[in-house]
């Protein structure tokens, strides 16, 4: 089986489990991207490509017609910021304004006159929108490229990007007939980013709750949706730790005869002002008295958010922010710096992250505060609600700074439920059974869907001419707003510093 891995940038580290077991079972893996936007990605790659003469890497091709890509992108970008006008994301304010940020001006205003009638003016311009979206061809560059390539299978990593990221290599490769596969890489990304739209032949989902929002959030036909349990979390089923108690704690300069409270970081667009917040409740929790008084906290900064806590000063002592600007866990010494911080606390606290369900994983009780500052991307946004909801979810919610300092005392002294992180792991994380490896069940669906038929190529609506036609007019106007963007940010990446880089193993990247 011959599998090519598209993705715009090398930024899948939680998928190199998938691609490696692939090759080890004796496919033939192909990694193809555009750009890079971090070194440590480019050296996941690289460890991939080492691991196994089965991954190479290939340069995915230039678009020349920039006009008729930047009338695509525009019309995603309308598409996806419709969406979130629409009811399901009524009360999440911040994600609509991410989308309209991102959204053509244009696109902004005519919704808003759509808007008046109510939310079934929204739906009517919506569905406009994207019924022009699926006229438009994708680049001639891309089916060619696929032609080349002729694989048994199009992996597609960011589909849901807000520009549409992959969405033209999909509609090209349901074009020559070619299978398609969309693994859903995190527990956020159908409910906080952009639209699938061309249904990709298989899109690998954790659970029946992503199964319901991929079917009702994005039209996904039940037929071409199946549920893996989450491929991220199989790591942390394995890991054992690394230090004792006392050397951990000798690590992050904390006392060993003390328990620890772990905070984990949010990201940005969750937490943009984290630190003055953590302050704060350090504060509240020594006011509190009795165990928290002086109870370790550690702090461990988000990997995307650490610029902020580089150059934070928290007060007290029992205190430490560790590692200072946070360190994704991507090699063997930065997971087992994150394993050994989650195994080595009594409790976990966090805002709205994905820490939260990995250290359910562990065993651990989890807690969040409800604070005002953050109400907008805890409440406001869908997939938090997996973390609370009352049938399922784990977290222990404190309304406020008191009830939270009362819950969490109970978890530092051993009043703790287990059942609860049981019962999430068991709905959200691995529904098939606790000790079915989704990375295993994730990649038993790619081979059998390679050893189905291939599809049929599909064309497009049939007034799909026409509507490029109407169209034409625009694309030159398109063209050169395109390019003058684009030099832009080509001057600004060389002020940077911030060079080309090439694909290990393949020719330079395209800039």
């Amino acid at each position: 089986m011959n599998v090519l891995f598209v993705m715009r940038h090398p930024g899948v580290a939680s998928l190199a489990p998938t691609l490696r077991m692939l090759a080890d079972r004796g496919h033939d893996v192909r990694l193809a991207y555009s750009y890079v936007r971090r070194g440590e990605s480019v050296q996941t790659v690289q460890e991939l490509v080492d691991s196994s003469s089965n991954i190479t890497t290939v340069k995915l091709p230039p678009t020349t017609d920039v006009g008729w890509v930047e009338v695509a992108e525009r019309f995603r970008r309308a598409g996806n910021y419709l969406r979130f006008l629409e009811p399901p994301f009524r009360d999440a304010p911040k994600l609509r304004r991410r989308a309209e940020n991102s959204a053509p001006p244009l696109a902004v205003r005519v919704a808003r006159v759509f808007a008046a009638v109510g939310p079934p003016g929204v739906s009517i311009l919506h569905r406009i929108v994207e019924a022009v979206e699926r006229c438009l061809l994708p680049p001639q560059e891309i089916e060619r490229f696929l032609r080349e390539q002729r694989p048994d299978i199009l992996l597609v990593a960011h589909v849901l990007a807000f520009d549409g990221g992959e969405s033209d290599y999909v509609r090209a490769a349901r074009r020559i007939g070619i299978r398609t596969v969309f693994p859903i890489r995190g527990w956020d990304n159908l409910t906080n980013k952009g639209l699938i739209r061309d249904a990709p032949d298989l899109v690998l989902v954790w659970n029946d709750l992503q199964a319901r929002e991929a079917r009702e959030l994005h039209g996904v036909p039940d037929g071409q949706i199946s549920i893996t349990g989450a491929p991220k979390c199989d790591p942390l089923f394995d890991w054992r730790p690394r230090w004792s108690r006392e050397e951990f704690c000798r690590v992050v300069g904390l006392r060993p005869d003390r328990p620890i409270v772990l905070y984990v970081g949010s990201s940005p667009f969750i937490a943009k002002r984290e630190v003055a917040f953590v302050s704060r409740w350090i504060a509240g929790l020594r006011a509190h008295g009795g165990i928290l008084a002086e109870a370790g906290i550690l702090v461990r900064p988000h990997p995307l958010n650490g610029a902020q806590w580089f150059a934070a000063t928290l007060d007290g002592s029992q205190v430490s922010i560790w590692p200072r600007a946070g360190e994704p866990p991507r090699d063997d010494v930065s997971r087992d710096n994150y394993f050994d911080s989650i195994h080595h606390a009594a409790a976990v606290v966090g805002i709205n992250t994905t820490a939260q369900i990995e250290s359910a994983v562990l065993g651990r009780p989890v807690h969040t505060l409800l604070a005002k500052e953050f109400r907008k991307t805890q409440e406001g946004t869908l997939h938090f609600r997996h973390l609370r909801a009352d049938d399922y979810g784990h977290v222990i919610v404190g309304r406020t700074l008191e009830e939270h300092a009362l819950q969490l005392e109970a978890s530092l002294r051993g009043d703790f439920d287990s059942s609860r992180d049981e019962r999430f792991l068991r709905r959200f994380v691995r529904p098939l059974g606790l000790d079915v490896v989704a990375t295993n069940v994730l990649v038993d669906e790619v081979e059998a869907l390679a050893a189905r038929p291939a599809p049929a190529p599909r064309s497009g609506p049939l007034l799909a001419p026409l509507v490029r036609l109407v169209l034409r007019p625009a694309v030159g106007r398109a063209a050169r707003a395109r390019m003058r963007r684009e030099r832009r940010r080509g001057e600004k990446r060389v002020q940077r510093g911030h060079p080309s880089a090439s694909p290990p193993g393949g020719g330079p990247a395209s800039p």
